[in-house]
């Protein structure tokens, strides 16, 4: 297949329940036609959608061996946790760390896109609430592969067990957020996150109340595992933004105070969340 540039790539996994449903649910809103065994274009729009074997934490380098490049990819996922809650969730992905078990390379981030990810998760929070939808709306840290993308991309998310991966009405609140935050994206002011748990509460208050729109967010669990390089690179690939909201009470103490020397006297600036 000769290289292909869309506006927008979706990527979901043939091993994926949710994200063959959120493909289905794609496929019904818009007329396509079959590009070869794996990809789909979508005659209205210069959209693909793509279906992989692997899962989608394993897929670096997926431009590639599709031979596009894309502008922004959106990988449509299950969201797994041993508490099985409902939620819905928006990411980025990356190692911010040494670990790389699922997916990525060590130390290395994605591209992330900070404004459609705010976009996402604030329609994800209107549209769940407008449908009486009982899940927890989130933003999540920078965790798991794939790494190696050179687009922009993120995650949208259906979780936690094979009851919510099977709700068709979840799995359509999650599609529909994305695309009208493709077709009505909100201002935002880009940031990095920093401290708190997995599921970033200070930061998806921030995004959702306060207009700022997270790309990288790393957690209290990896700022003592990480390298002031990683730092700089999850700014440089959160749309070279110069702001850092920290999770004040959601850092240890020794490593915030480092943190914000080694920034302020970069010339970052730093809010106190």
């Amino acid at each position: 297949m000769a290289s292909i540039t869309p506006s927008f790539l979706f990527i979901v996994s043939r091993k994926d329940p949710a994200g063959l449903l959120m493909a289905e649910y794609l496929c019904d809103l818009y007329s396509y036609n079959k590009v070869c065994e794996d990809v789909i274009q979508f005659e209205e729009h210069d959209w693909y959608l793509a279906y992989i074997d692997n899962d989608i934490i394993y897929s670096d380098e997926v431009d590639k061996q599709l031979g596009m490049s894309p502008k922004t990819i959106v990988f449509l996922s299950r969201h797994s946790s041993r508490s099985g809650s409902p939620t819905l969730s928006v990411h980025v992905t990356g190692n911010p760390t040494g670990e790389a078990a699922y997916g990525g390379k060590p130390y290395s981030l994605a591209i992330s896109h900070p404004i459609l990810m705010r976009s996402t998760l604030v329609y994800m929070n209107q549209i769940a609430g407008e449908r009486g939808l009982q899940y927890h709306v989130s933003l999540e840290v920078t965790h798991h592969g794939p790494s190696e993308i050179p687009s922009p991309s993120f995650f949208v998310e259906v979780g936690s067990s094979i009851e919510q991966w099977k709700d068709r009405k979840a799995i359509q609140a999650a599609v529909d957020s994305v695309l009208k935050a493709i077709e009505s994206p909100l201002e935002g002011v880009p940031a990095v996150g920093f401290g708190g748990p997995h599921y970033a509460p200070t930061f998806t208050r921030y995004a959702l109340e306060k207009g700022y729109a997270f790309g990288h967010i790393l957690s209290k669990h990896v700022l003592g595992n990480t390298s002031i390089d990683i730092i700089m690179d999850a700014f440089k690939k959160t749309s070279n933004t110069k702001t850092a909201i920290f999770n004040w009470k959601g850092i240890p103490g020794g490593i915030r105070r480092q943190l914000y020397n080694e920034l302020t006297e970069r010339g970052f600036e730093v809010i106190k969340a």
